[in-house]
């Protein structure tokens, strides 16, 4: 979703490298938030507490990665009033609207009226269905 809105605010040609950076960024952080809960995993596993609430409690390193988990996503959070959504896309989103004007114009004629274009046949001088009114 956020990467949707990131692209669509950007313009057409620079689309490409934003995806790209934003997947290279997003794999980064992944492996390196991965990387410190593991240390923290292994040095809670190393040396557990001696007393207190988790005190021989198998859990512990688990306890200890899902704090530094919830942590970074209160961090996280912290950055949300800051988002402002806008409306997504380009102003020259436009350009199809008129063209579909032009091709109705062209279809009914100067007075309005129905000039007959339909489809054409296969290739070998059949009109199409349209065209002979089925």
């Amino acid at each position: 979703m956020l990467q949707m809105y990131v692209l669509s605010s950007m313009p057409i040609n620079r689309q490409s490298i934003a995806g790209s950076l934003f997947q290279t960024l997003t794999r980064l952080c992944t492996a390196v938030g991965f990387g410190i809960a593991t240390a923290i995993f292994q040095a809670v596993q190393e040396s557990p507490a001696r007393s207190g609430y988790y005190a021989g409690n198998a859990a512990e390193p688990y306890a200890a990665t899902f704090w530094f988990s919830a942590a970074s996503a209160a961090l996280g959070l912290v950055f949300v009033p800051f988002l402002k959504i806008g409306t997504q896309g380009h102003d020259g989103d436009k350009g199809r609207l008129v063209e579909q004007d032009v091709v109705d114009s062209v279809a009914m004629g100067e007075k309005g009226q129905d000039v007959g274009v339909g489809v054409v046949g296969h290739g070998n001088g059949e009109r199409g269905d349209v065209e002979k009114g089925i």
